[in-house]
This record gives C-alpha cells, sequence and structure tokens, in this order.
C-alpha cells in the first residue's frame, strides 16, 4: 500500500511474511498473530499454509477461540479460488 514500485511492495511483503513467521515461532497460541499472518497468506492465494499455521496454531490455543473454525474456512476458500471463473 505505501510501497513506490512492484519491487518496493514485494520486499515488504517477504519482511511482513519473516516477521510474522517469527511471531508464530515465538508464541503459536497468539490470536492476533496467527489471524494477522493468516490475513496475509489469504492475500497471496496461499492457502495451504494458512491452514497448516491454523491447525497448528489449534493445538495450542484454548479450545473456545474462533481460530477452530479457520482451518475450515481457508479450506472452503482454496476450493473457491481453483475453480475457474465463468461470465455469464
Amino acid at each position: 500500500q505505501n510501497a513506490g514500485s512492484a519491487g518496493e511492495k514485494a520486499q515488504m511483503v517477504t519482511e511482513a511474511d519473516f516477521a510474522f513467521r517469527q511471531a508464530f515461532a515465538l508464541s503459536p497460541s497468539s490470536v492476533d498473530a496467527v489471524f494477522r499472518y493468516i490475513n496475509l497468506l489469504i492475500h497471496q492465494q496461499r492457502f495451504d499454509d494458512g491452514i497448516l499455521i491454523a491447525e497448528t496454531h489449534a493445538n495450542f490455543a484454548n479450545k473456545t477461540t474462533p481460530i477452530h473454525d479457520v482451518a475450515g474456512q481457508l479450506k472452503k476458500m482454496k476450493l473457491a479460488a481453483a475453480q475457474p471463473k465463468t461470465t455469464t
């Protein structure tokens, strides 16, 4: 969003991905870090990575957190993204 060129934007995304991986490694039970990281992954169409993060987080998280439904939602998003776009 604040990047001046495509190269700068790609670098910012790479750095954000690295920062989120570090946050997840340090605190896999952090709902905030997980949701924000999954949001980044969704924008990159990296659904499998998001599913893995959500499922791993679910092993560490409180059983009442909303994260338990996120893996299922990501699987649906992955299927929808794989469907060919039709125009009528």
